[in-house]
């Protein structure tokens, strides 16, 4: 289930600014902080806020504001007044949105830009019912206000009176009559926070398993869009699959279509073979996603809760990645009882860290277990050719009969067609048989206007040597039309972080007003890949092309590295920034601001409660390796500065955390024997000797008296 609410909030602009103010500022942050644990993330659409009203009445943002309220289906929020709006003149409809909005030619100059996007986003659309809101304020307050928040003409009047009994009859929730924005501020809250709480319950709380999942669902939906000239290798993994295929393995050229192919061969499978158990890793999905031991964890998660195995997956990263042939045996016993067999996929195993020695990789398959692979050319493939013997599928580039067909068939979707003379010129170019190459420049052609100069254009996409050279040119494209500045902030601030950024944290970064970066996100959307909330590359020849095109000096990567860093240092210090900051001032080589991050005490006690200790020892590894730092020596100076010298419960807590981090990062010395000592004596102390908590960590204490061979002094602990 997507976490992403987008709420689109549609008005008339001049009389409405105090309303959108309290959105922004007060409404909207108070819902997010209250559904922040529940992982859900809101963004409050208001395309209007930010801009100027000779921009809002010029309708330069309607067609981003259709769009985005298809994008924010089926959430709507309308806010009317007196005022009826701007109405723009039938020659003011872009021919490129009425081919894509036929709707829109009956209401040519004679409907206002407010009722439009409520024409679409919810009267024209029933299923909108249980989503949309609408909030009628009260025509006296309008008369207080007078000027702009009154109608400019009787036939304005006469045309608001009309949308007004229209939405009253169409049976969605109307507000009628609210007399303040304050009023209407706390009913909207009121009204968002009930439905939210309805869809988003405290009972079904997505995991970390279930929200990595999310994640890798995101990757593939973009990749099951109009897959053509691929019959063949879906047919041919079938066949592979149904003659009992143990390995199989995938081959083929980077933008070829191996992922494509994957996304879709599964969900195939899932519609018509429903007794196949599926399981799909993308190495690309997340910033986790390529690490060998998240792998590993989250394919032996996967099988314990479809199996319903009791069996523990292991914490330790070397004992869970020589457990995964016992996980494989069970998937098998489940797979003979239930008359199935498990699918394992894994995409893009080139994605793993080069040094990676595939040691965890089963040599031997169970019955009833297959897994498939795909992998480019290089030392990884040749080192999983060595884990038994793989039954090889090569993803070759596209014919030229399969080359015009996605081609035209991609423009035909949008009524579209190239001349016979400039199809030819696209044909002919090396790079016309990679998928990919092929789709971003009939999507580049189909949003460029100015057919004259259509050649001219032609020539300029057409001179990319490689498939990074043509996003280069994207990017220049929507520079252009949005702005380099604002453009160039919010590509690179989503490649400097760790897992991509949230739209309300791109907007602050990049110092964007909504309007502003709707525009880009448009421009750029299949480039740009959101899930659970962020957004991200959704390859990697648009991050090269970001990288070369903005990022060619020296160290600029390292200083955009210390901006985000700083950046989320001034925003408040939990989950999010602690998955940020360090590893930011790592990217950077700050080591002086990495030590001062990972020594702070609130930083500290959310890294613990959201980061593994694998991920907080990495650090301090790196650390230890360019400077003179210890990691107990450093946390025994920085615990005479987190003033937790008292007796409370919340420092016997806070010394066992930091004693299990230094216990599982093998610092075994006289501070984190200390802080055991210290965390035993406050827990006799406050919840008494018997108490469990008091024998787990007198426990502690005992299995760290035995690491340093005192094994007098851990014998009576451990007969206590």
């Amino acid at each position: 289930m997507n976490r992403t609410v987008r709420v689109f909030f549609s008005s008339t602009f001049r009389d409405f600014s105090e309303e959108r103010d309290l959105l922004v500022r007060r409404v909207f942050p108070a819902l997010r902080a209250k559904f922040k644990d529940r992982f859900v993330e809101l963004v409050d659409v208001d395309l209007r806020w930010g801009i100027t009203a000779e921009q809002a009445e010029r309708g330069e943002v309607l067609p981003i504001c259709l769009a985005e309220i298809d994008r924010a289906r089926p959430y709507f929020v309308g806010m009317l007044g007196e005022r009826y709006g701007w109405i723009p003149a039938p020659g003011q409809y872009a021919a490129d949105l009425l081919q894509r909005q036929p709707w829109l030619e009956q209401h040519k100059g004679g409907r206002s830009v407010t009722e439009l996007e409520i024409l679409h986003g919810v009267l024209n659309d029933p299923t909108m019912a249980g989503r949309a809101f609408f909030y009628f304020r009260s025509p006296e307050y309008a008369t207080k206000m007078g000027g702009d928040y009154l109608s400019l003409s009787p036939e304005d009047a006469n045309r608001q009176a009309t949308l007004k009994e229209r939405i009253r009859k169409s049976d969605f929730p109307v507000v009628e009559d609210y007399a303040t924005p304050e009023v209407f501020a706390r009913q909207l809250e009121q009204d968002l926070w009930q439905l939210l709480d309805d869809a988003f319950p405290l009972s079904e709380i997505p995991d970390a398993f279930e929200r990595e999942q999310q994640r890798h669902e995101a990757y593939a939906a973009p990749r099951r869009r109009l897959y053509l000239g691929g019959d063949s290798y879906l047919e041919s993994l079938d066949l592979f699959v149904s003659e009992g295929t143990p390995r199989i393995v995938i081959e083929g050229e980077s933008g070829g279509g191996k992922s494509a192919l994957i996304a879709n061969w599964l969900s195939v499978r899932a519609q018509c073979f429903t007794e196949d158990l599926l399981y799909a890793h993308y190495t690309a999905a997340s910033a986790d996603a390529a690490d060998p031991t998240s792998l590993v964890r989250r394919l032996c998660e996967a099988i314990k809760r479809r199996t319903g195995s009791t069996e523990e997956v292991a914490v330790d990263s070397d004992a869970l990645m020589d457990s995964v042939p016992f996980w494989l045996a069970i998937a098998s016993a489940y797979a003979q009882s239930h008359n199935t067999r498990w699918l394992l996929v894994i995409d893009a195993l080139n994605g793993l860290p080069e040094n990676e020695d595939l040691r965890w990789w089963p040599s031997f398959l169970p019955d009833r277990v297959h897994l498939i692979v795909s992998c480019l050319s290089g030392r990884l493939l040749d080192v999983l050719r060595g884990k038994g013997r793989w039954r090889s599928l090569t993803v070759t580039r596209l014919s030229l009969e399969e080359t015009k067909t996605l081609f035209e068939t991609y423009l035909a979707r949008f009524n579209k067609t190239l001349p016979h003379e400039l199809s030819e010129r696209v044909f002919e170019h090396p790079l016309s048989t990679n998928p990919l190459f092929l789709r971003t420049l009939a999507e580049e052609l189909r949003v460029f206007g100015e057919h004259e100069k259509l050649r001219e254009r032609l020539g300029f996409y057409l001179s990319s040597r490689t498939v990074d050279d043509l996003f280069e040119r994207v990017l220049e494209r929507v520079e252009n039309d949005c702005g380099s500045l604002e453009v160039k902030t919010a590509m690179t601030g989503i490649w400097a972080s760790r897992s991509g950024l949230s739209e309300e944290e791109i907007l602050a970064f990049a110092d964007l007003v909504p309007a502003s970066w709707a525009a880009i996100r448009y421009a750029l959307d299949d480039s740009l890949l959101e899930s659970n909330g962020r957004l991200r590359f959704a390859h990697d020849f648009f991050k090269i092309a970001v990288t070369d095109r903005y990022l060619s000096e020296i160290n600029s990567g390292l200083e955009l590295h210390r901006r985000l860093a700083t950046w989320f240092e001034g925003r408040p210090t939990d989950a999010r920034s602690a998955e940020e900051v360090p590893f930011q001032w790592r990217a950077a080589q700050d080591w002086v601001r990495l030590q001062a991050c990972l020594t702070k005490r609130d930083m500290f006690e959310v890294m613990y409660l959201s980061l593994s200790n694998e991920e907080l020892l990495s650090y301090w590894l790196t650390l230890e390796q360019h400077t003179d730092a210890s990691m107990e020596r450093d946390y025994a100076e920085a615990w005479k500065s987190w003033k937790a010298e008292d007796s409370s419960k919340e420092t016997g807590d806070l010394a066992d955390s930091l004693r299990e981090v230094l216990v599982f990062s093998g610092r075994y010395g006289g501070f984190t024997k200390k802080l055991a000592e210290l965390s035993v004596d406050i827990s006799q102390t406050v919840q008494g000797p018997d108490h469990p908590v008091t024998g787990t960590r007198l426990n502690n204490l005992a299995l760290l008296l035995q690491a340093q061979g005192d094994y007098a002094g851990a014998e009576p602990l451990y007969r206590r």
